[in-house]
C-alpha cells in the first residue's frame, strides 16, 4: 500500500514510475492512489502519462476510490472477534465501470474472495465481476465480532450507497433471512 507520507519527498516522475511498476504488479488499488495524489502536483504531466498507461493495458484509476477510503476510515470496532468485513472491487458495469461489493465472513478474507471467484453456492451473484480486494476500505476493522461485522457489513454497504458508489452486498435484511 502507498504511504502518502513518502510521497511528498519523491519528484513526480518518480512517483510515476512507481506507479508503473505497481501497475505491472496488478496494484489497481495503489496506482489509483497515486493518480489521485498527482493531481495535487502543480502539473499533471505524470499523471496522464500514467493513465495512459493503464489505459494501454485496458485498465482505468477508481474514481470514486479516495472518497471510499474516507468514508471507510470513518468506521471503528469496538470489538474483537474471529469475523472479518472486507470489500471487492467490481467491474464490468455499463454506465460507471467499477462498484463495490462488501460482505463478512468467518473464515480469512483470501479465503472467502477465492470462494466468491469461483462460483458456486458460496458466491455473491455478482461474482464474475469481481476482481480484486481492496484493503485500505477494511484492513483497519478486522478482526471483530459476528455481530458488529454484520453491522459495520450493512452499514460501510449504505454508506457508499449513500454517496452514489455503485455497492453490492451489506444486506443485512438477506443476512437475517438466510438465519431462519
Amino acid at each position: 500500500m502507498v504511504n502518502l507520507n513518502e510521497l511528498k519527498t519523491k519528484t513526480s516522475e518518480e512517483i510515476y514510475f512507481l506507479g508503473l511498476n505497481m501497475l505491472y504488479e496488478g496494484d489497481l488499488e495503489s496506482v489509483t492512489y497515486l493518480c489521485d495524489y498527482l493531481t495535487t502536483r502543480k502539473r499533471s504531466k505524470n499523471r496522464s502519462k500514467l493513465i495512459r498507461e493503464m489505459e494501454e493495458i485496458g485498465q482505468a484509476p477508481i474514481e470514486f476510490l479516495s472518497l471510499a477510503r474516507e468514508i471507510s476510515q470513518k468506521f471503528k470496532k469496538s470489538t474483537s472477534g474471529k469475523n472479518h468485513v472486507y470489500v471487492i472491487l467490481l467491474d464490468g458495469y455499463a454506465k460507471y465501470r467499477f462498484g463495490l461489493y462488501v460482505g463478512q465472513t468467518s473464515r480469512t478474507v483470501e479465503n472467502r474472495f477465492s470462494q466468491h471467484l469461483e462460483g458456486g453456492r458460496l458466491s455473491a451473484r455478482c461474482h464474475r465481476k469481481m476482481k480484486i480486494l481492496l484493503p485500505s476500505l477494511f484492513e483497519h476493522l478486522n478482526p471483530l465480532s459476528t455481530k458488529e461485522a454484520l453491522q459495520i457489513e450493512t452499514d460501510l454497504a449504505n454508506a457508499f450507497r449513500a454517496v452514489g458508489i455503485r455497492t453490492e452486498g451489506g444486506d443485512k435484511r438477506k443476512k437475517e433471512q438466510e438465519k431462519i
